[in-house]
C-alpha cells in the first residue's frame, strides 16, 4: 500500500511539473467565469487581450508565454485568460477596459477592478519585472494613482508611479508628472542616484530635466556614472535627431541650433556620432546638396542605417537642386550603398534606384529642361527658337496646357543662345543653353520674366534682358508708335550710364561667358540704336488728308543722331563671327554695313558693304544674302564667280542650292546649273568640266526599275557615238548606304565611263540636282550643248529613236 502511494505522488509530481514546463495555461473561460475563479483560488485574473493579425501578440503567446518559467510564475499567481479582441466576449470587453494598442495585458481583481495594465510585450525577463509590479499591490497602478490623485504620494513612490505609468504607455502623464516632480525638488538633490528615474523618461534637448542634466553632467557622473549619463545623453539628442528627420515643420531650426550649443559645452562617449548626425539633419533639411554629399561621404560609419533608405527616395532635392557633377557624385555614393547593402532585398532597391537616376544624369547632361508659366492673354502656343546664321529658326511649339504651363525637353544642336516665346519678336526673350541646363521662363502678360530656377548664366542674362525689353517696347510696340526718335534719343542716352554700370558689375567666375555678356550688351544697344532709324514712327502733330486726321511718318536725319553713332561703325570692328550668335545677328550686318556706307540697302553696291567687314565668315553672309535678293539666275551665277571662294562650307552650300533651286528654270538655250559630284574612284567631277562637248546627264538609282531597263539601250547609244564630241554622265541618286550597291550594279550592267554617286559627299547632296532641274521621278535624261546651255531638261530616253536624232542634230 505504501509503494502505490509514493509511485501515486510521483506520477502526480510528474504531471505536474510536465503541466508548469509547457508554460502559461490560458484557460477556456468566460470573463465572469474567471472573475469567479479567481476568488476561489485566492488568485488575480491575467487577461490577454491580442488579435489574430498582431505580430508581437502572436511572438509572445508562441515565444515568451511557452517558456516552462514563465508558465511556472504565471500558473502560481493568476488565473491567467486571453480573449481575441475582435471577435466574441474580447469586443464588448475591449470596449469596456478602452484597449487602444495590442497586445494589452490587465491584473484584475476578482471583484473586475484593474490593479494594473500593461501595453506592449518583451522578454520574459522584462515582461516579470513588470507583471510583479503589479502583483505588488504597493507598485501596482491602482495603489499609486488612488494615493497622487489624493495628494499622499510620497517623493519616495515617484519613481514606482513612473514605473507604473510607464508599464501602462501613458507617456503624457509621465511627462506631466516627471516636469512636476522635477519642479519640486531642489538643485542640490536632483542629480543624486534616486531621482535619476526623472531624466529616465522620454525628454528633449529643450526640456528643463536635460538642459539641468547637461549643466551638471559633472555630478551625475559621479553619482549615477558616467557611461550611464552619456548613453542617456546620446539617447536624448539621437532620439530628438531622428524626430526631426521625418518631421516635415520648421522646428529643425531652432533645435539643431540648441542641440550643437549644448553638446560643444560637454564631452561625451558618442559626441562624434552625433555630431556627425546633426551636421546631416542639418544638410538635409536645408536642402544643402553639397553637405549632404560630404556628409554621405565623410561620415557614412556613424550615420544611422535609415540614411540608406534616405538614398531611396529622401534625397530626391539632390537631383532637382544638384548640378551635374553633384549628382554624379550622387549616384557614386549610391553605388557603395548598393555594394555595402545588408540585405540582397536592400541591394536591389539601391540598384534600381541608382540605375533610374544614372539614366536622369545621362538625359540630363544631353537634353535641356526648359519650362514656365504663360498668363499672357490669348497666346495658346510657346515657340523655341534656335539662332541659325544670326537669324531665329523654328526649333519646337508646344501648346499651353490648362493651367498655364508649357515645357520643352529637347537636344540643343549647339552651346548658346536660343529664343522661347510667342510669335511676336517682343513676346520673345533670349537664354543662354547647353546640354543638361534646365530653365524657366515665365510669359506674363506685359513682360517675359527669366525666374530664379535658372543657371548662373541665365540670372545673369535675365538682368540685362530686364533691362532691355522697356528699350525694345518703344522701338517696336505700337502703343509707342508716336514715341519717335525725339522721345526716344533722351531716353536711350539716358539708358547707356545704366548698361554700362550692369557691364562694370559683372562679376561671373565664367569670364568667358562675361565677356560675352559685356559684348552682348554692347551689340543691343547697337542694334537698338539702327532699329530706330527706321523704325515705323509717326510725330505727334496731326495733318488733314482727304478729310481725315492723320500722323505724319516720322525718321530721323543724321544731324539728329545723338553723340553716340559716332562709336557704332569702324573698320575692323567686326573681326569674327561672334556677332550671328545673336538672334539678331543676320540683320544686325546689313543695318551695320548700310550705316557705315551711309545709304539705303538698295543703293550700295556689295564691295562696298564687304570693306566694313574683316571677316570671311561674315562677308559669306553678306554675299549669300546679296544673292538671296537675285531674281535672275545668271545675276546669281555672276556674284558666284566673282565671290564664290568665300562660300567654303557646308552651310554656305546648302544655302545656295536653295538660291539655286529657287531661281533656277532649265529653259532652253539658259546657262545649265552646274554640279559637282564623285566618281566611282571618288575625284569631284562638275558638268562643267565639259564644256565644249554635247552632254547626256542621266539620273537613275540601283533600285529603280525603269531605270535598269533603259542601261541596254543607253550602252548602245554610247557605242554608237563613240568618237564624237559627246559625254554621257550617270547619276546616281541612291542613298548613302547603298552606296556598294551602286558600285556592284555598275559592274554588273557593264557601264563604264562617268558614273557619279551624288550623296557620296554629301547626304543631302542629291537635292542640288534633283531641286535645280526639278525632277520629280527618274529615270530623267537632260542634254546640253556644247556651250554649257540647255537643250532639254527632260529629253527622250535612250530607248527612243528620238535622242539619237537629237544627239546627231546638235553635232552638226
Amino acid at each position: 500500500m505504501k509503494i502505490r502511494l509514493i509511485l501515486w505522488a510521483a506520477l502526480l509530481c510528474g504531471t505536474i511539473f510536465r503541466a508548469n514546463a509547457q508554460g502559461v495555461e490560458f484557460r477556456d473561460l468566460t470573463f465572469r467565469q474567471a472573475l469567479e475563479q479567481a476568488q476561489k483560488e485566492g488568485k488575480l485574473v491575467f487577461m490577454d487581450c491580442y488579435t489574430s493579425w498582431c505580430g508581437p501578440c502572436k511572438n509572445m503567446l508562441n515565444n515568451v508565454f511557452t517558456l516552462a518559467e514563465a508558465g511556472e510564475f504565471m500558473n502560481e499567481e493568476f488565473v491567467c485568460v486571453k480573449y481575441d479582441m475582435e471577435k466574441g466576449e474580447g469586443i464588448e470587453l475591449g470596449k469596456r477596459f478602452e484597449v487602444r494598442a495590442f497586445p494589452t495585458f490587465f491584473i484584475l481583481r476578482p471583484d473586475g477592478t484593474v490593479q494594473h495594465k500593461l501595453v506592449g510585450g518583451s522578454q520574459w525577463e522584462r515582461f516579470r519585472m513588470r507583471v510583479e509590479r503589479g502583483l505588488n499591490e504597493k507598485t501596482s497602478l491602482l495603489y499609486l494613482e488612488g494615493r497622487n490623485q489624493a495628494g499622499k504620494l510620497s517623493t519616495k513612490e515617484y519613481a514606482a508611479y513612473v514605473n507604473a505609468l510607464r508599464d501602462a504607455s501613458r507617456d503624457k502623464e509621465i511627462e506631466t508628472f516627471c516636469q512636476e516632480a522635477f519642479g519640486k525638488l531642489n538643485d542640490k538633490v536632483k542629480c543624486r542616484r534616486e531621482n535619476w528615474y526623472l531624466f529616465e523618461q522620454e525628454m528633449l534637448p529643450n526640456d528643463e530635466r536635460f538642459i539641468y542634466l547637461v549643466e551638471n553632467k559633472s555630478d551625475f557622473d559621479k553619482n549615477i556614472g558616467g557611461t550611464i549619463v552619456d548613453e542617456r545623453i546620446c539617447s536624448v539628442y539621437s532620439d530628438a535627431l531622428n524626430r526631426l528627420h521625418s518631421d516635415k515643420g520648421n522646428t529643425w531650426v531652432e533645435m539643431c541650433g540648441l542641440i550643437k550649443r549644448q553638446s560643444e559645452k560637454i564631452e561625451f562617449d558618442g559626441k562624434d556620432k552625433i555630431s556627425c548626425l546633426l551636421e546631416y539633419i542639418v544638410a538635409l533639411k536645408a536642402r544643402d546638396v553639397e553637405n549632404v554629399l560630404q556628409c554621405l561621404e565623410k561620415n557614412k560609419e556613424n550615420l544611422p542605417t535609415y540614411v540608406e533608405f534616405d538614398m531611396l527616395g529622401g534625397l530626391n532635392f539632390i537631383v532637382d537642386l544638384g548640378d551635374n557633377s553633384q549628382v554624379e557624385h550622387y549616384i557614386q555614393l549610391g553605388r557603395e550603398a548598393e555594394n555595402k547593402a545588408g540585405t540582397p532585398q536592400l541591394k536591389e532597391l539601391i540598384k534600381r534606384a541608382f540605375d533610374k537616376l544614372q539614366d536622369e544624369l545621362t538625359d540630363r547632361t544631353t537634353y535641356v529642361e526648359l519650362k514656365g508659366k504663360v498668363t499672357k492673354d490669348k497666346m495658346e502656343n510657346v515657340n523655341l527658337y534656335e539662332v541659325v546664321d544670326g537669324k531665329e529658326r523654328l526649333v519646337a511649339t508646344t501648346h499651353i496646357s490648362e493651367d498655364g504651363h508649357y515645357g520643352f525637353s529637347f537636344q540643343p544642336a549647339y552651346q548658346g543662345f536660343y529664343t522661347v516665346g510667342g510669335e511676336k519678336i517682343l513676346d520673345r526673350v533670349r537664354l543662354y543653353l547647353e546640354p543638361g541646363d534646365r530653365a524657366e521662363v515665365n510669359i506674363l502678360e506685359d513682360t517675359l520674366m527669366i525666374t530664379d530656377r535658372n543657371t548662373p548664366e541665365n540670372l545673369l542674362l535675365a538682368r540685362w534682358e530686364s533691362m532691355m525689353i522697356p528699350v525694345r517696347k518703344r522701338l517696336d510696340d505700337m502703343k509707342y508708335v508716336l514715341f519717335d526718335y525725339r522721345d526716344f534719343y533722351p531716353y536711350f542716352e539716358a539708358f547707356l550710364p545704366q548698361a554700362e554700370k550692369f557691364k562694370d558689375e559683372i562679376t561671373l567666375r565664367d569670364a568667358t561667358f562675361a565677356a560675352l555678356v559685356k559684348q552682348t550688351v554692347d551689340y543691343d544697344l547697337d542694334y537698338a540704336a539702327f532699329r530706330i532709324l527706321n523704325a515705323l514712327k509717326a510725330t505727334k502733330e496731326v495733318y488733314m488728308r482727304d478729310g481725315r486726321p492723320t500722323h505724319i511718318p516720322s525718321r530721323p536725319t543724321p544731324a539728329d543722331y545723338p553723340e553716340y553713332y559716332k562709336t557704332i561703325v569702324e573698320k575692323g570692328k567686326l573681326s569674327d563671327a561672334s556677332i550671328l550668335r545673336q538672334p539678331y545677328g543676320y540683320d544686325y550686318l546689313q543695318r551695320y554695313t548700310t550705316f557705315a556706307c551711309g545709304g539705303e540697302k538698295e543703293r550700295i553696291a556689295l564691295e562696298d558693304r564687304l570693306e566694313w567687314l574683316s571677316s570671311d565668315p561674315l562677308k559669306a553672309e553678306m554675299i549669300l544674302w546679296e544673292m538671296e535678293k537675285c531674281r535672275k539666275y545668271e545675276d546669281y551665277i555672276k556674284l558666284l564667280d566673282i565671290y564664290g571662294n568665300y562660300l567654303t562650307t557646308v552651310n554656305h552650300q546648302q544655302r545656295l542650292d536653295a538660291v539655286s533651286a529657287k531661281l533656277y528654270k532649265g529653259a532652253a538655250g539658259k546657262l545649265a546649273s552646274d554640279f559637282t559630284y564623285p566618281d566611282r574612284n571618288g575625284k569631284l567631277v562638275s558638268l562643267s568640266d565639259f564644256r565644249g562637248k554635247v552632254v547626256v546627264v542621266d539620273v537613275w538609282a540601283t533600285w529603280c526599275g525603269p531605270c535598269r531597263a533603259e542601261i541596254p539601250h543607253l550602252l548602245k547609244l554610247e557605242k554608237e557615238m563613240r568618237g564624237k564630241d559627246v559625254v554621257f554622265i550617270g547619276v546616281s541618286v541612291d542613298e548613302q548606304k547603298d552606296y556598294k550597291k551602286w558600285l556592284e550594279a555598275l559592274e554588273q550592267e557593264g557601264l563604264e565611263g562617268i558614273q557619279l554617286f551624288a550623296n557620296g559627299e554629301n547626304k543631302q547632296g542629291r537635292d542640288k540636282i534633283m531641286n535645280d532641274y526639278k525632277i520629280k521621278g527618274i529615270p530623267r535624261f537632260m542634254v546640253f550643248d556644247k556651250k554649257g546651255k540647255v537643250v532639254t531638261i527632260n529629253s527622250p530616253r535612250p530607248s527612243s529613236p528620238e535622242l539619237k536624232s537629237l544627239l546627231q542634230k546638235l553635232l552638226k
